[in-house]
Formats: C-alpha cells, structure tokens, sequence
C-alpha cells in the first residue's frame, strides 16, 4: 500500500464478514475434492482387482494410494485456506473494534 500523487493512500478496504464468508466455498471446494477422490480411488482400486496382470495391478494399486495421498494433501490445504480466511477476519474485526474504541476515548478526551 503506498501513496498516491494526490498523497492519499493507494490502498484497500477490507470487510471482515467478506473474508469469513470467503471460507464457506473453500469449505465446499475441500467436500468436492473429497468426494472427487473417493470416487477416483475407489474406481482404481476396483480396476486393480479385476485385471487380472500382475503389473496392472501393482501400477493401479500404486496409482490409486498416490491419488489417495495428492488429495489428502488438497484437502488440507483448502481447509488452512479456509481456517485462514476465518482468522483473518477475526483480526480485522478485533482490529476494527480497538480502532473504534481509541477513537472514541479519544473524542471524550476532547468533548
């Protein structure tokens, strides 16, 4: 954030109830990568036991425990993006209400 030519700030705003509710729809993109994987190994894992090819069969195994693990590793990484966006948002509120609270002592200070 730095200034603009007219000397104001180039910056943003930020709304804490924008950021916690930015966590429902990562919350739902971790339930469907869930989903997603359970299907996609289980579907492998079927696949290794019915081929009948020994070399088939270690490569889907092997496959299908990679996928397990990849999608593990998306899960949670979605849900501290989540957590993330839930902790921020409880900062700028605290931040937000401290401001308040100064302002105001300030201005009966004054008054």
């Amino acid at each position: 954030m730095g200034l603009a030519a007219d000397g104001n700030s180039g910056g943003f705003s930020v709304h804490a109830g924008d950021l916690a509710a930015g966590a429902g729809p990562v919350l739902d993109q971790q339930q469907r990568c869930a989903r997603l994987a359970a299907a996609i190994t289980g579907l492998m894992a079927q696949m290794a036991g019915s081929a009948g090819h020994p070399g088939l069969t270690g490569a889907l195994v092997s496959a299908s425990q990679a996928g397990a693990q990849s999608y593990a590793v998306a899960g949670g990484l979605y849900g501290h993006v989540a957590g993330g966006l839930r902790r921020s948002a409880g900062e700028y509120d605290r931040a937000e209400q401290a401001i308040t609270a100064q302002a105001r002592a300030v201005l009966e200070s004054v008054w």
